[in-house]
């Protein structure tokens, strides 16, 4: 008896509307990253860890963060930024601050302890999003002084 040999299904990968193929469907970056380059990173390759009302985007890009081009989206995002610099060993207690906050690390690492929801260590490029009122402790890790962007969400 012969058996027929049925046809391969072919599985493509999904392209989003509007963007080049390459890798994941992202647009391919041969120069310096543009605001939507940057913004597609973020949204679309980002590894996003969450807890109820804490949640944190880790960098994926290959190039190192551009403080200008961080600033600029914070600011389309609604938010008054303001750029922040602390020393190797700084410690914050546990505080709350009544904004909304998001903080956008340039260079160097910390680590956010949110009180019932863990720790999280943010590096180059990774972003936290804290709601208002949120209990955590902050803490400059490593010896590399830790530059950082603070965006408060305006009302």
């Amino acid at each position: 008896m012969v058996r027929k040999k049925e046809p391969k299904k072919v599985i493509k990968p999904r392209q989003k509307s509007g963007r080049k193929k390459g890798s994941a469907g992202l647009k391919q970056v041969e120069s310096s990253p543009s605001l939507e380059d940057i913004m597609v990173f973020q949204q679309v390759i980002g590894d996003s860890m969450r807890t109820p009302n804490f949640r944190v985007e880790k960098w994926c890009a290959v190039h190192a963060p551009n403080p200008a081009m961080l600033r600029h989206i914070l600011a389309a995002e609604g938010y008054t930024v303001f750029q922040w610099t602390e020393f190797p060993g700084r410690i914050y207690g546990m505080r709350k601050h009544k904004p909304e906050l998001c903080h956008w690390v340039i260079s160097g690492s910390v680590e956010i302890v949110v009180k019932d929801g863990g720790s999280y260590v943010l590096e180059a490029g990774d972003r936290s999003f804290m709601p208002a009122e949120t209990y955590h402790t902050f803490r400059v890790l490593g010896e590399e002084t830790l530059l950082y962007l603070v965006g408060e969400l305006r009302s």
